[in-house]
């Protein structure tokens, strides 16, 4: 039998059989001393390259070093020389000096760039123990990767040169030894205007992939122009506008700009694909133009999200009924802390447009953003600030906490939320459960269907300070504390209530509550009144106790007829809410259309004489 066709030379070319069983073939001599038979040669191994550190790609992909299969060789050979050669070769191995069992760790090469026109100078830290490095570029607006250059062992620089003028790059160069490999991080690099350098020749550059992506769906050209719309569209009834100097300066502005250094993402290329690129605390720029969205962006800790005027994400066409995943950015179910948004139209996204988890996030910055068409605009986790958004037309609320700790919302517009009354008494401006400490400062808000500011069973250490409230609508409270037993403060607020709105300041079932300094001005003929302290008797666990009211002003308009009121539901005797339960309005001015009318309420109305004969603003003001 003629063996295989090896590598091997001709002179270790072996019989098959044991010394006692072979045969001599004629016209050959058999050796007296024949070879050890080499161990059986393996398949080659392809290795893989798997994404970038910090990425989130699991599925590695099969690189650049083809596998090839080397003849095998058939029948049994002499085992004893071959195992005394290893013990020998083991043992002298093992006692020579500065020998070592196993080559020394890969780490991951550091790689820094610098640019010269069109020009990019590369240079990383050696990884130790490489025997090659391969240098990937992506291009821009491409979610996979190029190589460009394979080098030997210890070479620790490289230039590419001939690159086209102003345009962004993305480098990474990856460490190998056998399957082995060590991404570095990644550097983006923008080239001069001029270039440096004729473009060479292009070299060959085989398939090789460090970190596969994903191929996202077209996505549509750059919005030729865009101007974020300064005022909603009207709804019934409006209420006034304040005086420019009382608004927030809220929404994108052309001010906010890209901090430098920031990693450009184009409206062509897949954010999510970038996030996973680069590792957290990266600085990301959203190019102006529309961005369209079919999934979440899940960003990671420490990350900055910021967009040139002008920058569109927008979900038109995108369904899904699972809140976690129906967001523009997501964190639900992961512990993703340090998060800004800034300066970025939101819109029509299926569920919401931030979307957090109380119990993984913490510490987001949402700030100067314009955020609508979703179900809810924004949810907050903890220790976060909401600042100057424009918060419009979602379909349920504008923003909510659920069970946050030390988050401050400020300075935003909140309108037209709700307006189809899809949720008759679960909608509107806002809404936090089970809340500690957390604070709503400065905003104007107006014209939602629903509540205006809404904190809504098991809140503590609240802060509600400074705001421009109106409501217009049915289901309408401007300030709303229903089942809360905790701590809260209401003060230096301007309340208006519209001609179908239902309540300026309602404390339903909530003790402990300080309401004082406010603006309230009534049109509207509901009988819960500009400032109503109710109880009702079905809600178990909660009771109307200690709230103190003072220091307020009520207007009346119109034909709105109550100013304050103390009221039950399911009581056969609310008087102990105005008498023992440590409710009590004091210092309060009250301007009514008549000194004599019944424009306050105990279960009924009553007028000034019988409101002060229970104890309540005998130092308050009454004028007509």
């Amino acid at each position: 039998m003629t063996p295989r066709t090896s590598p091997i030379s001709a002179a270790s070319t072996f019989f098959y059989g044991p010394p006692d069983r072979r045969r001599r073939r004629a016209g050959r001599r058999q050796s007296q001393h024949p070879s050890p038979q080499p161990e059986r040669p393996q398949r080659a191994q392809s290795w893989k390259a798997s994404a970038v550190r910090g990425t989130s790609y699991a599925t590695p992909v099969e690189v650049g070093i083809p596998s090839t299969e080397l003849p095998s060789y058939r029948g049994r050979v002499r085992r004893k020389p071959i195992l005394l050669a290893l013990i020998f070769s083991a043992f002298f191995a093992l006692n020579l000096p500065g020998a070592s069992s196993s080559p020394p760790t890969l780490v991951a090469p550091v790689l820094s760039a610098s640019v010269t026109g069109t020009e990019v100078s590369l240079t990383w830290t050696n990884a130790g123990g490489e025997t090659s490095y391969h240098v990937m570029r992506l291009p821009p607006a491409a979610v996979s990767w190029t190589e460009i250059a394979t080098l030997r062992a210890n070479t620790l620089q490289y230039k590419d040169s001939g690159l086209s003028p102003s345009t962004t790059y993305h480098y990474v160069v990856v460490a190998t030894r056998g399957w082995k490999q060590m991404n570095s991080n990644a550097v983006q690099v923008t080239t001069g205007v001029t270039p440096s350098l004729p473009p060479p020749s292009p070299s060959p550059s085989p398939s090789f992939s460090p970190s596969p992506s994903p191929s996202p769906s077209p996505l549509p050209s750059p919005s030729p122009s865009y101007s974020p719309s300064p005022t909603p569209s009207p709804s019934p009834s409006p209420s006034p506008t304040p005086s420019p100097s009382d608004l927030p300066i809220v929404g994108p502005q052309p001010s906010i700009t890209c901090p430098a250094g920031s990693v450009n993402i184009g409206t062509s290329t897949d954010i999510q694909a970038m996030t996973n690129l680069y590792p957290q605390g990266t600085t990301f720029c959203l190019k102006a133009g529309t961005h369209s969205m079919t999934a979440p962006v899940f960003p990671k800790s420490n990350d900055t999200y910021v967009g040139e005027y002008g920058a569109v994400l927008d979900g038109t066409g995108w369904t899904t009924t699972d809140t976690s995943l129906g967001a523009a950015f997501s964190a639900m179910g992961r512990d993703i802390d340090y998060v800004t948004i800034r300066n970025l139209v939101i819109r029509n996204m299926p569920q919401k447009g931030i979307a957090t988890a109380y119990d993984a996030n913490s510490n987001w910055t949402i700030d100067h953003n314009e955020i609508s068409g979703a179900r809810t605009g924004v949810s907050f986790p903890d220790y976060s600030t909401v600042t100057a958004n424009f918060i419009h037309h979602n379909s349920q609320y504008g923003f909510n906490g659920y069970r946050t700790t030390g988050s401050l919302v400020q300075n935003n517009e909140v309108s037209y939320n709700e307006l189809c009354l899809c949720d008759p008494g679960d909608g509107g401006a806002s809404k936090f459960v089970g809340t500690t400490n957390d604070s709503v400062i400065g905003n104007y808000i107006h014209d939602n269907g629903g509540n205006g500011i809404w904190f809504d069973t098991a809140n503590t250490g609240v802060l509600i300070e400074g705001n421009t409230v109106s409501v217009n609508m049915r289901y309408g409270k401007a300030i709303s504390m229903e089942k809360n037993n905790g701590t809260a403060v209401i003060r230096n607020n301007s309340i208006r209530v519209g001609s179908r709105g239902e309540v300026g300041i309602i404390l339903n079932n909530s003790s402990n509550v300080e309401v004082y300094d406010n603006t309230v001005t009534m049109a509207s003929t509901s009988e819960g009144g500009a400032i109503n302290v109710f109880f009702d008797a079905s809600r178990t666990g909660y009771d109307t106790t200690n709230n103190q009211i003072t220091n307020n002003t009520i207007s009346l308009q119109g034909s709105a007829t109550i100013t304050a009121s103390v009221s039950c539901y399911n009581v056969s005797d609310c008087s102990p809410y105005w008498t023992t339960k440590g409710n009590l309005f004091q210092g309060n001015t009250y301007r009514v259309p008549s000194g004599t009318g019944r424009n306050w309420a105990l279960s009924s109305a009553v007028a000034w004489l019988p409101w002060q004969a229970v104890g309540f603003d005998t130092t308050g003001s009454l004028v007509s």
